[in-house]
């Protein structure tokens, strides 16, 4: 069981929501706190798409984008395409296997991102 205990803070005052609706959001979604995005969606019939927290298997609580709406499940961000630049645009390398790789012989990149024990295929992601 984790206990989160309140205490001050001299840079914020956590107390006050009034004006700040983002902070409310987020201190509100603390109870909602589970192992994915889908169990928060089933078990706690939350259906608005926004950050929430996860716990890991090691009991570590972290931050995560869920996405409540598509298809009607629960689905969890892994990754983003531009995690350096969030103004970066989709180009045609934007794959989880890049197309850039230096081997002429593999046009399709070297697959050090594709992940075929997770999607249990090669290029079924695209």
């Amino acid at each position: 069981m984790y206990v989160i205990q309140e205490t001050e803070a001299p840079c914020i005052n956590i107390s006050d929501t009034n004006t700040n609706h983002e902070l409310e959001k987020l201190l509100d979604r603390i109870k909602y706190v589970a192992r994915s995005c889908k169990e928060i969606h089933d078990k706690y019939h939350v259906y608005d798409d926004g950050l929430y927290y996860l716990i890991s298997s090691r009991g570590v609580l972290y931050h995560t984008f869920c996405d409540l709406t598509t298809a009607g499940e629960g689905w969890t961000l892994v990754t983003s395409i531009h995690e350096n630049n969030m103004y970066g645009k989709c180009t045609v390398g934007d794959r989880w296997s890049s197309e850039q790789g230096s081997n002429p012989n593999r046009p399709d990149g070297e697959g050090t991102w594709a992940n075929s024990h997770i999607w249990n295929c090669r290029g079924c992601y695209k």
